[in-house]
């Protein structure tokens, strides 16, 4: 089935929290980076791959990603100081723990599923995205997450934009790969006087059977009165 999913971020505001497509920040040891602020479903913070020198196909248990952790946090940080969620980067960790999200964004190229093994084709995706939650890198991908990196990957000019494909902005239709495999959105923003807006997401949702089973019920409740 599809899901269609929008929030009053996306909604009643802009998409872009800034203003900016690009807002360049200072972080310690990095010094100054691009980073892109989108707000759809959850407000999130993109950066691309090679600022953190990775390839962007790293799996949660990468050590390049282990040894980044404390870096990414501080990005992550900075960007939810920038959106007002906090006064000061350091306290992001304890005062707003999951948002924003942070995802580490790169062209799309081939690699292998965390998961189960499957090989995942630079051809069947638009870009890769890495997501990551609670301070480590997420197994796969949220529907949450997937709404704001599909609408940040249609607005002209964000690092999402930047590195996905032209064909998805021609279809209105993006396909990224996450650790697991790769998954699909309908989008469409529109561009007004004021800012940019999401006026559509729409992607399948999967779902696993819960229980099976049998209720035994006496049969004289089954007969005539």
């Amino acid at each position: 089935m599809l899901d269609y999913s929008a929030t009053a971020g996306a909604i009643t505001g802009k998409l872009l929290s800034t203003g900016n497509v690009i807002d360049i920040v200072s972080i310690p040891s990095l010094g100054e980076i691009e980073l892109s602020i989108v707000d759809a479903a959850n407000p999130m913070c993109f950066i691309k791959s090679s600022v953190l020198n990775l390839s962007g196909i790293e799996g949660p248990l990468d050590q390049k990603i282990i040894d980044c952790l404390k870096t990414i946090e501080l990005i992550r940080g900075t960007a939810a100081k920038i959106i007002g969620l906090v006064d000061d980067p350091a306290k992001a960790r304890i005062e707003s723990p999951a948002i924003s999200l942070l995802a580490i964004v790169s062209e799309s190229q081939d690699y292998t599923s965390f998961t189960d093994g499957h090989p995942v084709r630079a051809d069947q995706i638009d870009f890769v995205s890495r997501v990551f939650y609670m301070q480590e890198m997420h197994k796969i991908y949220s529907a949450t997450a997937t709404v704001c990196t599909g609408a940040a990957a249609l607005i002209p000019g964000t690092l999402v934009n930047r590195v996905c494909a032209s064909r998805a902005s021609e279809k209105k239709v993006v396909r990224f790969g996450h650790p697991s495999g790769l998954i699909m959105i309908e989008v469409e923003v529109e561009k007004r006087e004021e800012g940019v807006y999401l006026k559509k997401a729409a992607l399948v949702r999967t779902s696993r059977r819960l229980m099976e089973g049998y209720a035994y019920v006496p049969e004289s409740l089954f007969r005539s009165k």
